[in-house]
């Protein structure tokens, strides 16, 4: 007798055409998870009858939940569509273009990375201001990096610099590469259908979640540590199945991206634009969490939930610094609102930029917890929607990715 074990289970997705219904065509693609919580949950009463026996007399059920997450090391190309289920949004055109060194002009008494949008590449059509943009293959190494967009003419392109680059001033090597895409939070909603199976036993056994739509998302990055997160998901309906009944089974696809880690991948926290580790500012763990506060619609006649509805999206996180000043303690009692950014790229240049243009320091705690300890301030964050000064349309949240090859992008 084979008794299903942990090792040999694996969890796909495929997002849906029409919210809640299987998808009729196309290839489940695998997840990586370090755990797995989806699951069919029964609601029941028991019956008040009164009898002589002291038995109940009836169980009867009332409805039913599907709902559960994975718990994930983060890596690149691996969640990319669960992240656009988790802020309602869609990952813009990817900017992936060579350019000559006519096209790009580097400015060091202004700080500004100047590019032709007339000529090839047609890089001010293509970008919007506040996006982050890799720019790879100049001659001077201080002049390549992940800039922000600060504003955009009919014909320029002008990126912020980071403050302490080596900048070089006028045209810099004889060509180069200049890459970005992004999503921000919006309000398109995805759904997903899920497949788990039990692949170990002879038959497989698999179990469908559909109408899953993303509840909450988290990304955590901890001194000597991996990046860790989760996705919650809140459905509509689940079915169980063996191998080869359900219309749908397909070859899945797996995704094989480096795992982000904290030690040597993480970098660039920078709050209001300034870079923090160049300030002598040293993080112990930087994280954030969405949530779209999710709540199941029941109605009379109907088992389970005939739909799932949004509630307002929630942005929070903590930040836990080695204290040298009172920088970041004058932010918590001055309630000072600023930006905060922060990368999570690995060594062959791929990965994230995580960005929230309005924040502020909701609690701080900074104690002397015993001898032989560093003193941590540790900060609670709220994130809210930008002002129109800032970026238009207002948004809380901004996800940029960088990858070497954007042909193979693991999203709708």
């Amino acid at each position: 007798m084979t008794i299903a074990s942990s090792n040999f289970v694996t969890l796909a997705y495929q997002e849906e055409t029409t919210i809640g219904t299987l998808p009729s065509s196309g290839a489940f693609r695998y997840t990586p998870l370090t755990g797995e919580s989806l699951q069919f949950s029964k609601d029941s009463i028991s019956s008040n009858n009164i009898n002589s026996t002291r038995q109940i007399s009836d169980v009867i059920q009332t409805g039913f939940n599907v709902a559960g997450g994975t718990e994930i090391e983060l890596a690149n190309k691996g969640f990319d569509e669960l992240m656009e289920g988790a802020l309602w949004g869609d990952w813009s055109t990817a900017v992936d273009e060579d350019f000559l060194a006519t096209e790009l002009t580097v400015v060091a008494a202004t700080g500004t990375i100047t590019a032709s949008g007339t000529a090839t590449p047609t890089f001010a059509t293509d970008l919007v201001t506040g996006q982050f943009v890799q720019i790879t293959g100049m001659a001077e190494s201080g002049n390549n990096g992940i800039f922000q967009v600060e504003s955009i003419t009919s014909e320029l392109i002008i990126v912020v610099l980071d403050p302490d680059s080596v900048l070089v001033d006028g045209t810099s090597g004889a060509s180069g590469r200049l890459c970005a895409s992004m999503m921000r939070n919006g309000v398109s909603p995805h759904g997903y259908t899920f497949e788990k199976s039990l692949s170990d036993l002879t038959p497989v056994q698999m179990f469908n979640y559909l109408g899953c739509r993303v509840n909450s998302m988290s990304i955590s990055a901890q001194s000597s540590s991996i990046i860790t997160g989760s996705f919650d998901f809140m459905g509509e309906t689940s079915s169980a199945y063996t191998t080869g009944t359900e219309s749908t089974d397909a070859v899945v696809d797996a995704v094989d991206g480096n795992i982000l880690n904290a030690v040597s991948h993480i970098g660039g926290v920078k709050i209001d634009g300034e870079d923090q580790e160049a300030a002598g500012i040293y993080f112990q763990g930087i994280d954030f969490t969405l949530s779209n506060n999710l709540r199941g619609i029941q109605a009379i006649g109907t088992v389970g939930n005939i739909g799932v509805s949004p509630g307002q999206m929630e942005v929070t996180g903590s930040i836990n610094a080695y204290f040298i000043d009172d920088t970041m303690y004058g932010k918590f009692t001055g309630d000072t609102e600023f930006s905060l950014s922060y990368q999570v790229i690995d060594d062959s240049g791929e990965g994230f930029v995580f960005s929230f243009p309005r924040v502020v320091i909701t609690s701080e705690d900074m104690s002397a917890s015993g001898n032989d300890t560093d003193m941590i301030e540790n900060m609670s964050w709220s994130a809210m929607m930008s002002l129109s000064t800032d970026i238009a349309p207002s948004i809380t949240i901004q996800i940029d990715r960088f990858y070497l090859d954007y042909s193979d992008v693991p999203d709708a």
